[in-house]
């Protein structure tokens, strides 16, 4: 378990390592720490919201998820211990992530910013039945920073906010929730599905954007046909991956690389990095004995 954690901590703290490095401009070592650090998505970075949510949502509270987090605590992370935001956060020089936004009741635990994830939500509204999706995730993050403008003022929130740093986690389960709804499809098909899903994307990053973020990390989607549940469902002798599934994670991630690109022409102020978490994943699986002592 240990090595796994090791292995997370490492991946993740070159993520930040890698925004550091491309876009020095938004580079957040200390002392120059972000005011604010807000993971919006999924499972990947849900740190408890779900916790909060009535079923049909899924959720990780319970063992053995978190049997490597202190005092072997079953938080709601989708995990064995920490996840991605805690390790970002760290790096940031704080504990951890932010709280989960639905375990707040005071402003003075928003301090270090707040975590909007919620496991198993999507981009589009329909993903992910009882979740929080992304498009309420964003509605969320516009109410906080209303609440932070009648604390700080709204030109000293603009500025607060345009230093903060936002990492985004999500589609994965839009593609899933598409491919065990209708099978393998056709391209014009597949075509249609990713277009709505980008432009969906596309919407929630400009409200962002327009709610006063500048520094926005985003986080591809992986390998998602060689997860453990689609080999045992679709491959259970061979342990094959499914390729319908990786394509469709192929077409989204390169679409967000090009629609980050074509933000930046329309939102003059916008600094992102883009985590090609695809291609990790494949560098990974391919040279595996490479990362056996990271």
């Amino acid at each position: 378990m240990q090595m796994k954690q090791m292995k997370m901590k490492s991946y993740f703290t070159g993520t930040i390592l890698l925004l550091i490095i491309v876009s020095p401009s938004v580079a957040i070592v200390t002392p120059s720490r972000p005011p604010f650090f807000y993971p919006f998505g999924d499972s990947l970075f849900d740190v408890g919201n779900n916790n909060y949510l009535q079923d049909p949502a899924r959720k990780a509270n319970f063992p053995f998820n978190g049997i490597d987090y202190p005092g072997n605590n079953s938080t709601g992370r989708f995990g064995n211990g920490y996840i991605g935001p805690d390790y970002v956060a760290m790096f940031m020089g704080y504990p951890q992530s932010p709280p989960p936004y639905l375990s707040i009741i005071n402003e003075n635990q928003t301090s270090r910013g707040i975590n909007f994830a919620s496991g198993g939500s999507g981009i589009l509204n329909s993903t992910g039945e009882g979740t929080l999706s992304l498009a309420t995730q964003v509605i969320y993050f516009q109410e906080a920073a209303r609440n932070l403008s009648r604390r700080v003022s709204y030109g000293s929130a603009k500025k607060l906010l345009s230093k903060s740093i936002f990492y985004i986690s999500s589609g994965s389960n839009d593609i899933f929730a598409y491919f065990f709804a209708f099978g393998p499809r056709n391209k014009t098909t597949n075509d249609q599905f990713i277009a709505t899903l980008v432009n969906n994307f596309t919407l929630h990053l400009t409200t962002l954007y327009n709610s006063g973020a500048r520094k926005i990390i985003v986080l591809s989607t992986a390998k998602i046909g060689c997860t453990p549940v689609i080999k045992s469902l679709f491959f259970p002798i061979s342990g094959a991956c499914s390729e319908d599934l990786n394509n469709l994670s192929i077409q989204f991630k390169n679409e967000t690389r090009a629609l980050l690109q074509n933000l930046t022409t329309r939102l003059s102020e916008l600094k992102y990095v883009f985590i090609d978490t695809y291609e990790m994943d494949s560098l990974i699986r391919a040279n595996g004995h490479q990362y056996d002592n990271m």
